[in-house]
């Protein structure tokens, strides 16, 4: 089976089990998506720091791995449940920015190469699907 990412405002539109990965989740998007898991949200006082423009792109990116490698180290079994799964089931790792590419600045991508990692070094067997823009179906 699969772990991709992708974004909320596309979620009522992907299979799978979608899991928000946003620290926060308004109400309006928790229609779209199956489960919450915040233990791989950045912690409020990154998101803060960089919303208030206190720290730039590649300072919020160094953070959220240190702060993604503490929580590995403390508590394996978080990053091990989700691989065990993605062994059995397609998993859909959301948050809201909207995917642009390389140049999506979202910390879903961190987290997904720290799984794939993570899957690698514990031989899971997985699919890594890599985020495609979404494209909405035209009918003829």
């Amino acid at each position: 089976m699969a772990i991709t990412t992708s974004y909320f405002a596309v979620a009522k539109h992907l299979e799978g089990i979608k899991i928000s990965i946003a620290r926060f989740n308004h109400p309006r998007i928790r229609n779209g998506i199956d489960e919450v898991i915040n233990s791989f949200a950045p912690s409020i006082d990154l998101l803060r720091n960089y919303k208030d423009k206190k720290i730039d792109w590649p300072q919020y990116r160094k953070r959220y791995t240190m702060e993604q490698r503490s929580h590995y180290k403390e508590n394996p079994e978080d990053f091990e449940g989700l691989l065990e799964r993605a062994e059995e089931e397609d998993l859909v790792l959301l948050c809201y920015e909207r995917y642009e590419g390389r140049r999506t600045k979202c910390h879903r991508l961190i987290l997904f190469d720290k799984l794939k990692k993570v899957a690698d070094s514990e031989r899971y067997d997985i699919d890594f699907i890599e985020e495609q823009p979404y494209v909405k179906n035209k009918k003829s």
